[in-house]
């Protein structure tokens, strides 16, 4: 009597952890810088408004080199937590503790590091680093943590723009005045509103880029 051969059944390919890591650092990397260069883009229309001198060529090679470094470490650095499977929202929530402050000294090095390339005078910051730093770090811990959770909850982009505004609207607030505090008075009103723009879109454009990069992972792995 003959054996009926049974099929052997092959295990469930295990999900490729890597191609999914890389494709959404990548989206996020393309998305941090291309908030930078708004960014930049519509604050040169601050001085035009106010009524100051524009900034020259080599400033604005400056500011920008330093907001994309910023944005590219800050944003990938919390966005790694939803990359990787099974993150919880306390580890996203490090991640951006973590990356803040490394973003922030990173970008202000490439900002005087260019500056001198150019020949300009570096600018000091006008409060203290690490308290700058401290508030960027407890910031994006924040917003780390809480758009882990909006990423288990699946939560639409209306979540996470949320979420980035009140994150900018708090800890963007509290860090213009500590850095309008510390500025010799009087300070230019296009200053306030350069810092306020600055401190305010950015959370939001990470949200915004964190998300884009989530859903376009589901799309692939779909």
């Amino acid at each position: 009597m003959s054996t009926a051969e049974v099929p052997a059944v092959s295990p469930a390919p295990a999900e490729k952890e890597g191609p999914n890591l890389f494709r959404t650092v990548l989206t996020v990397a393309w998305g941090a810088i291309l908030i930078a260069l708004v960014l930049e883009i519509f604050l040169l229309f601050v001085p035009l408004i106010a009524g100051t001198p524009l900034k020259s060529l080599g400033q604005l090679v400056a500011d920008l080199a330093q907001k994309i470094s910023w944005s590219f470490l800050v944003c990938v650095g919390v966005a790694l937590g939803t990359a990787i499977r099974r993150a919880q929202p306390a580890a996203m929530g490090a991640l951006g503790l973590i990356s803040a402050p490394l973003a922030f000294t990173a970008a202000k090095g490439v900002h005087k590091g260019v500056s001198e390339a150019l020949g300009l005078s570096a600018v000091a910051l006008a409060a203290s680093p690490l308290v700058i730093a401290g508030l960027k770090a407890l910031e994006y811990c924040v917003l780390g943590f809480v758009l882990g959770k909006l990423a288990k909850k699946g939560l639409g982009l209306k979540g996470y723009l949320g979420v980035g505004a009140l994150a900018g609207l708090s800890f963007g607030t509290l860090i213009v005045i500590v850095l309008n505090r510390a500025s010799p008075p009087p300070v230019a009103a296009a200053t306030v509103v350069t810092r306020g723009i600055n401190e305010m879109l950015f959370p939001i454009g990470c949200s915004l880029v964190i998300y884009a990069a989530e859903v376009l992972a589901k799309r692939i792995k779909t």
